[in-house]
Order: C-alpha cells, then sequence, then structure tokens
C-alpha cells in the first residue's frame, strides 16, 4: 500500500459485513493492521450505516470513508391502480436476486408456508438462479413448491421483470448496502417490504 500510494491514489470499495456458514462474520476491513488505511485516499461504501458501524467497531478514522450514492434509471411502471387487492384479487408479491446465503430466499419461504397455513390470499413469486452456493438450497425450494409459490427463470436486469403483474417486491437479506433492487422498484413505484439490514433504512422507510 505505502508503495504504490507515492505515485497512485488508492481507493477501497465494500459495503456489507458478510457472515461464514456456520455464522462467522467476515469483512476485508477486519484483521487488518492498524494503519492498513494510511496510504489509502478513500474507503466508497454506499451507505452511511457500513461506515458507522466499521468506525464504531473497528476504530477506523471516519474522515476515511467517502458515502457514495448509487443511482438507478428506471421508469415509473405503467400500473397505479390497487383498486380490488386483497379482497376480490390475491396480492401479488415477488422475490428477485441470487439463490445465496445472504440473500435468504428461505425467509421468503417461510413467509409464503405462514401464508399458506393462514390461507391468506396471497400469490408468491420468485426469480433468480443459484450462483454462489446455499446448502439449504434444495429444502428452500421444495418448501417454496409446497407452498404453490411460482418460481420464474432468472432474470437479465429488474426491469426485464413484469413489474405491472405485482403488487409488492420483497426483500428478505440478512446484509445488505442498499440494495439496487430496492432502489429499481421504489424508482419504478412498487411498493417494498425489507427488513432494515445494511442501508436500506436510509432510502426505506414507512412513508417511502
Amino acid at each position: 500500500g505505502r508503495g504504490l500510494a507515492v505515485r497512485s491514489r488508492l481507493f477501497l470499495s465494500t459495503f456489507a459485513i458478510d457472515r461464514s456458514t456456520d455464522g462467522e462474520r467476515l469483512s476485508v476491513m477486519f484483521l487488518r493492521d492498524p494503519d492498513f488505511l494510511d496510504p489509502v485516499s478513500a474507503v466508497l461504501v454506499d451507505s452511511t450505516s457500513f461506515a458507522d458501524t466499521v468506525v464504531a467497531e473497528l476504530g477506523y478514522d471516519a474522515d476515511k470513508f467517502v458515502v457514495q450514492r448509487n443511482t438507478v434509471d428506471v421508469a415509473r411502471r405503467g400500473r397505479t391502480d390497487a383498486t380490488g387487492v386483497g379482497v376480490a384479487l390475491p396480492l401479488r408479491v415477488f422475490w428477485a436476486g441470487r439463490f445465496d446465503l445472504p440473500k435468504r430466499l428461505d425467509v421468503f419461504a417461510g413467509v409464503a408456508a405462514e401464508a399458506r397455513a393462514r390461507r391468506m390470499p396471497v400469490e408468491f413469486h420468485f426469480y433468480g438462479l443459484e450462483v454462489m452456493g446455499d446448502p439449504t438450497l434444495a429444502s428452500t425450494l421444495a418448501s417454496l413448491e409446497r407452498s404453490g409459490a411460482v418460481r420464474h427463470p432468472p432474470f437479465s436486469t429488474f426491469v426485464d421483470l413484469p413489474l405491472d403483474d405485482y403488487d409488492a417486491y420483497v426483500m428478505r437479506s440478512e446484509w445488505e448496502g442498499i440494495p439496487l433492487s430496492v432502489l429499481e422498484a421504489m424508482a419504478a413505484g412498487v411498493p417494498v417490504v425489507a427488513p432494515l439490514v445494511g442501508g436500506v433504512g436510509e432510502v426505506l422507510d414507512e412513508t417511502t
């Protein structure tokens, strides 16, 4: 780092604290020398929440972190009318992402199972593909099938999804920065249901 910094400005980018399958917290910001960031011009992050966490927990200098907000270019969807949804029509919700540990498709499956047990008028749809590996994926997919959730093929971009067909986007991640899918859904005018992990609460609240 010090040698490179003589002739170059160095930047790092990171956005979340992960965990391993056995529950250990993981981050590129862990297990470093005390002067690890001295030759670095800035650490680029997408949420204030992450910067605050590593400063408070690891003692890094807050001035080293620069919050770079992501933007999305998504047109508003055509559908705006929710008349009859949940009464004459079932509520149609969808999940979209990669089938990996942090995305917690298993939690979405649990929601679908509970809704089915309660005979709630809700349809569940999900899009995606296994990318990095989740040891519980087979049982999660079986649970979704039992609950009547509809599996769709993988998608190229979020805006390729039939957003007019759905009443809400459900994200169940265990850790995130500020997910692009949340920004894209909100930009398109799709209501979002998500846990307040990472920087989600910086864009999503009870009124927005």
